[in-house]
């Protein structure tokens, strides 16, 4: 069955940072979550630092299971925040999703990397394509298109095979990609030895 969004949990849209810059010494130093800390299925560790004065700090400071997502850009990215994250906030080309652990509707909870799984998906993409077209301005989403987009909710044993799936998969990516890298620089290491040792 599909639902809405908005009826599985509550959005968010991340805070203009600049606006929020502390003049001296009066504000606090806080995690900013930006759109390149979305690369993989969780939100990168390496976040920037900015000393910032936010009214309602903790409305805005991210959980454990929140999903943050691109509303602007060319690309969708899609990553969910682990414990490493938690109290940081999302920066202003981000929304947030945090799941309910009662939806109003769904007879189940939908696992937030599995919804990370689904949005990054082709699935999504077009499903996206089509709310784009609809859009003069730059590609962008607003929180009451992406309250009203309809999702899958299988049952969460599903949920949660189709969400190791996709973790099992990234990280053979990344272990893929490090290797490769890897043996590059072990063929430019050797080629300078012999190009070194060359007459």
């Amino acid at each position: 069955m599909f639902y809405p969004l908005d009826s599985l949990g509550l959005f968010f849209q991340g805070l203009v940072v600049n606006r929020y810059l502390a003049s001296g010494t009066t504000g606090r130093s806080l995690r900013v979550v930006q759109t390149r800390d979305l690369d993989e299925l969780y939100v990168s560790l390496s976040l920037d630092v900015f000393s910032l004065e936010v009214p309602n700090l903790s409305r805005y400071s991210l959980q454990i299971g929140d999903v943050v997502m691109t509303v602007r850009g060319s690309s969708q990215k899609v990553s969910v925040v682990n414990g490493g994250v938690v109290g940081a906030i999302a920066g202003q080309n981000l929304a947030v999703f945090r799941p309910s652990l009662t939806p109003k509707d769904s007879p189940v909870p939908i696992n937030p990397l599995f919804l990370a799984v689904l949005l990054r998906s082709q699935w999504f993409a077009a499903s996206l394509s089509r709310v784009y077209r609809q859009s003069t301005a730059t590609r962008s989403l607003n929180l009451k298109q992406l309250r009203q987009m309809e999702v899958p909710v299988p049952s969460l044993e599903v949920q949660q095979d189709l969400a190791t799936l996709f973790l099992a998969t990234e990280q053979f990516q990344l272990a893929t990609l490090q290797s490769v890298v890897s043996r590059q620089r072990l063929a430019e290491l050797t080629l300078s030895k012999v190009l070194g040792e060359a007459p």
